[in-house]
């Protein structure tokens, strides 16, 4: 798993965490990946990426800017089962 800031260049400063504010994060995974099973990294994707979203009164996205639901998890399951 890999968290990008949405601002370009998507990097993160360590010495600025008091101030830092940015209006979206990405998390993302790479299919298939080098380790594990990637529809149980991909269910830690969304488990992670929903308690951040509750911790910092945010959404969770899709691919299409949507929130993300029921259907759009299945999507993504199925791009990943057809990837491996």
């Amino acid at each position: 798993l890999s968290l990008m800031n949405a601002i370009d260049p998507g990097t993160f400063d360590p010495q600025d965490t008091q101030s830092f504010a940015t209006p979206a994060l990405a998390l993302f995974m790479r299919v298939p990946g080098s380790t594990g099973n990637p529809e149980i990294v991909f269910d830690r994707l969304v488990g992670i990426a929903s308690e951040m979203a509750s911790e910092l009164n945010a959404v969770v996205l899709d691919d299409q800017q949507q929130p993300l639901d029921a259907a759009g998890i299945d999507r993504y399951r199925d791009m990943i089962n057809a990837r491996t």
